[in-house]
């Protein structure tokens, strides 16, 4: 900007002037702030490996649980996805014949777990997240499968603290298991939406 100068009496008269100032320009008054957050998410898995000895002579050896939790930390605008499957063969033994132990349900369909005697495997879902509603809190069961099933998600970002999911793995077995070690891969995959 520019600025005239000019001097008068006390009656308005002009004494001298009006005398021009040089050009004053102003530099830049706004600070353009750029932040940029990484794209974060955080997995636990507190099992890596699990084994159950049992017997189908003994009933509290010939149905049980092992319970895996996992927490999931994300800061993914729409949440996440969690997803679980194993592998083609199920829970099969290397045993004559590759013996199986049957899945309790099909993947996605739910029961309650059958009493004794039972020959089945299978699990539950329960935790912070959001659970599929077949789950009914807990108590409802389904059978793995190598075509992946959610089992827990958030529509949102998790924020700081941590959504937990617990996975309820569990096996029974009479005398129409056929004895033998039966192994099984299970596998956990999370998904974040960034969007």
């Amino acid at each position: 900007y520019t600025t005239a100068i000019t001097t008068e009496t006390s009656l308005a008269a002009v004494i001298d002037g009006p005398t021009n100032t040089p050009a004053v320009t102003f530099s830049a008054t706004n600070t353009a702030k750029t932040i940029v957050v990484a794209q974060s998410l955080t997995f636990t898995l507190d099992t890596t490996s699990f084994q159950l000895l049992m017997d189908p002579s003994l009933p509290a050896l010939a149905d049980q649980s092992k319970v895996s939790t996992m927490t999931v930390l994300t800061n993914a605008n729409s949440g996440y996805n969690l997803k679980v499957a194993d592998n083609a063969t199920g829970l099969q033994s290397s045993a004559t014949g590759n013996p199986t132990i049957p899945a309790a349900a099909t993947s996605g369909s739910f029961i309650t777990w059958p009493g004794p005697p039972a020959n089945a495997t299978g699990y539950t879902v329960g935790g912070t997240a959001t659970i599929p509603a077949g789950f009914a809190g807990g108590t409802s069961y389904t059978g793995y499968s190598s075509t992946a099933l959610q089992i827990a998600s958030s529509a949102t970002a998790t924020g700081a603290t941590a959504q937990t999911i617990t996975v309820a793995d569990r096996t029974a077995i009479d005398y129409a298991s056929a004895s033998g070690t039966y192994t099984d891969t299970i596998t956990y995959t999370v998904t974040p939406n960034y969007s």
